[in-house]
């Protein structure tokens, strides 16, 4: 993840804008579509049993869309399950991903 910040002087007021930018992998790139589509992304417990070294890519891009403040954790799920940030850049954001399915 590439940051850039950008401070500005304005009015007698400091303005720092930080802008992030990100590559996403393929399996963040399905995962997103998924979460455009439903809300929500669930990583079942046999999944872990299934493929461990694919659970493990996919629990990392969890936390990466985690970091970036896509997605939060759903904590009343039984699973490890991360469902979509309410805020209106989020929501901007998934309905851009939902256009271009």
């Amino acid at each position: 993840m590439k940051v850039n910040k950008q401070i500005k002087f304005k009015d007698g007021k400091i303005e720092i804008v930080t802008i992030q930018e990100h590559q996403f992998s393929e399996i963040e790139k399905e995962i997103l579509n998924k979460l455009a589509l439903n809300g929500y992304y669930e990583m079942e417990q046999w999944e872990f049993m299934e493929d461990p070294d694919k659970s493990y890519l996919k629990q990392e891009a969890m936390y990466s869309l985690m970091t970036l403040g896509l997605v939060e954790e759903d904590e009343d799920s039984d699973d490890f399950t991360i469902k979509v940030v309410k805020s209106d850049e989020v929501n901007s954001f998934f309905s851009q991903i939902k256009g271009a399915i």
